[in-house]
């Protein structure tokens, strides 16, 4: 029987692969606890429409990592403080990722932008973005780590 597996199976292969198995293994093990599903024509149709999905998404990432890099990108945002220059509410990698979506139509995922700890004081700080290996869906889809660095400008608003 074909199956597609829904997940990971160890000795066996990865999800989204279809795979030849026995016809008690997919019925008494498989499709019980949700690990794959019979391969009819439909349900291959549709997974290789998720995987192209997929595909086009991480392309996307990646190219907005890469204008960042290769820009060595400075971005300005303007946020509420008081007088001694302490913000109101932090700027985390969230607020950062809507910004560069909306502002320079870049889009990266917040789990891409490493910072330490929000920021919460009005100046000039550097943020590391990354693409790599463990960002990516958490499987190995590149074969290197790519890393670049972000100036924040905050402002008082």
């Amino acid at each position: 029987m074909k199956v597609i597996l829904l997940k990971e199976v160890k000795n066996l292969g990865k999800k989204g692969e279809v795979k030849e198995v026995a016809d008690g293994f997919a019925r008494n093990f498989l499709l019980p606890q949700k690990l794959g599903m019979a391969a009819t024509d439909g349900n291959v149709k549709m997974v290789s429409l998720e995987k192209k999905k997929k595909e086009k998404k991480k392309k996307g990432v990646l190219s907005g990592v890469e204008d960042i890099m290769k820009k060595g990108a400075k971005i300005t945002i303007k946020a509420k403080a008081n007088k001694e220059g302490h913000l109101f509410a932090g700027i985390g990698a969230r607020e950062i990722a809507d910004y560069l979506d909306k502002k320079m139509g870049i889009k990266i995922e917040a789990k891409m932008i490493k910072i330490g700890k929000k920021i919460k004081e009005i100046g000039e700080h550097v943020v590391e973005v990354k693409a790599g290996r463990a960002q990516l869906d958490g499987r190995a889809q590149l074969d290197e780590d790519e890393k670049g660095e972000l100036k924040v400008v905050v402002l008082k608003e």
